[in-house]
């Protein structure tokens, strides 16, 4: 049985500016290096064999935090980059809103009938990062694999394995910053199953209530 760890980066500068990160980079925030650090402090009892990871330095930062001293591979790979936000990059929300109002409210409520700007739509996400996903497992059977990636693509990934409609992506549980999620996964006949979504026992009393903004 091969386990998927499935990790949200630490939170941002970006993130507490409400601001679109998508695939320009904001650092941790001194609060996101602290949650990267209780994750690694949960994660070294699973005896991790390889951390694949986003190459956008939020989470390459978050990754390196992860292994700390424990010598686990750090794999970055292209498609696991969060969603293309286009246009839409380093503005906030209020921002966005004054200047594309109807899709920002399909952005967060109607993913299906989002129109990007420059990037890209829900479906290419899920297309790119699933497909990317099934590759890693594929090569790593009875392994224990971390991925540490983005809030969409996150989402996405996890909505692949329970059968969720795009049209309801954003529906609970929430993936804050450092969240966990467990898939088990048995190459020889495909089926899966979610243990974890989105936990954040870890964070203890540096839990926060997600900010708006990927």
């Amino acid at each position: 049985m091969t386990k998927l760890y499935l990790v949200r980066h630490g939170e941002t500068e970006w993130n507490l500016q409400h601001r679109m990160q998508g695939w320009s980079n904001s650092d941790l925030s001194s609060n996101g290096i602290k949650q990267a650090m209780l994750l690694r402090d949960r994660l070294k009892k699973e005896k991790i064999d390889v951390i694949y990871t986003s190459p956008l330095g939020r989470t390459i930062e978050t990754s390196k935090i992860l292994a700390g001293d424990m010598n686990i591979p750090i794999i970055p790979v292209e498609n696991l980059k969060e969603m293309y936000i286009g246009n839409w990059e380093g503005y906030n929300q209020d921002e966005i809103k004054n200047f594309n109002e109807e899709q920002l409210y399909n952005f967060w409520n109607k993913p299906h009938l989002f129109i990007p700007d420059g990037g890209e739509t829900f479906e290419e996400v899920r297309r790119r990062v699933v497909g990317e996903t099934l590759k890693i497992l594929k090569n790593n059977d009875d392994k224990n694999i971390v991925i540490v990636t983005h809030c969409i693509a996150l989402k996405s990934i996890l909505s692949h394995f329970e059968g969720r409609d795009i049209s309801k992506l954003w529906e609970p549980p929430v993936i804050h910053q450092t969240s966990l999620s467990l898939i088990e996964y048995d190459n020889k006949n495909g089926q899966s199953s979610i243990e974890l979504y989105g936990d954040v026992t870890h964070l203890g009393e540096l839990y926060k209530t997600k900010v708006k903004g990927v």
